[in-house]
């Protein structure tokens, strides 16, 4: 797995640079949380979790087919990128299947 991170600065809320990721996320590992760290850490949560989630987030049958292709995609392209970037994708896949309007197919 690569550990490489975006060279982008992460900025917290209140306008200071946050600490770097140094470790890529591995979905489905249980992390040994402390007490500190309880705020700081997303859930662990497998591929096919995700997944779930995402298509029973779709408005309609083709989204949630479109949100398997895209998050099968971002799942084999999570290995390459920065923890930053397959986050993105994962926003963006989301926000692409709760849109109110139906999908289009192009003419054939």
């Amino acid at each position: 797995m690569s550990s490489s991170v975006s060279s982008r600065p992460a900025i917290a809320a209140d306008g200071e640079e946050a600490g770097r990721i140094t470790a890529p996320i591995r979905w489905g590992q249980r992390r040994v949380a402390t007490p500190s760290a309880n705020s700081d850490l997303l859930p662990p949560m497998r591929w096919d979790q995700l997944e779930a989630v995402l298509t029973a987030m779709a408005s309609t049958s083709d989204r949630a087919l479109m949100v398997r292709h895209l998050l099968a995609g971002a799942r084999r392209d999570a290995d390459r990128l920065p923890v930053e970037e397959t986050i993105r994708d994962i926003l963006c896949i989301g926000a692409a299947a709760a849109t109110g309007e139906p999908a289009v197919r192009p003419a054939a």
